[in-house]
């Protein structure tokens, strides 16, 4: 509560790289009351300084393992159309890979990956850098599967020529 205490009044001077030392220490320290309001805050000092992605990424955890009312609320505020609709599609292709879908999944990971605007917003989508791994894991996944059904069955079955194979 210390903490929570002194990173809030270093808020209030204006000092958020004392602040975030006090939050990320509340973090350190391991499951307490005040976790959720340190996430929090934590993420608020990001958004502050442009660091939209990794804040979201915050918000979205604070949210969903806390269940903090600011977070929500600020998620709410943050995401529009375009982003519910991106994060839409990311679950549905999620769901699909996990049912071994991968083609699907990779045409959907892709839909989501070109609704990322093309520079920095504030809005809450989900990162290109999220996108990307998703998509190589998919076409990995696929050329695996191409391989054992196309070439591997044909290197099986040549064989040797017989004159080759007395030299």
């Amino acid at each position: 509560k210390a903490l929570l205490d002194a990173g809030t009044r270093y808020e209030e001077k204006g000092q958020s790289a004392w602040a975030e030392l006090c939050y990320k220490q509340i973090l350190k320290l391991g499951e307490r009351p005040e976790c959720g309001e340190a996430a929090f805050r934590l993420a608020s000092i990001d958004l502050r300084r442009g660091r939209h992605e990794k804040a979201y990424a915050r918000l979205r955890e604070v949210a969903a393992k806390y269940g903090h009312a600011g977070a929500r609320a600020f998620l709410a505020k943050a995401e529009n159309e375009a982003t519910r609709k991106q994060r839409q599609i990311v679950n549905d292709a999620d769901r699909a890979f996990d049912e071994g879908k991968h083609e699907a999944a990779r045409k959907l990971y892709v839909q989501a990956y070109e609704l990322c605007p093309d520079r920095i917003s504030a809005a809450a989508f989900v990162p290109r850098r999220e996108i990307v791994p998703r998509i190589a894991r998919c076409v990995d996944l696929m050329d695996d599967a191409s391989f054992k059904e196309k070439i591997q069955p044909v290197e099986r079955s040549i064989s040797a020529c017989k004159r080759c194979s007395q030299g």
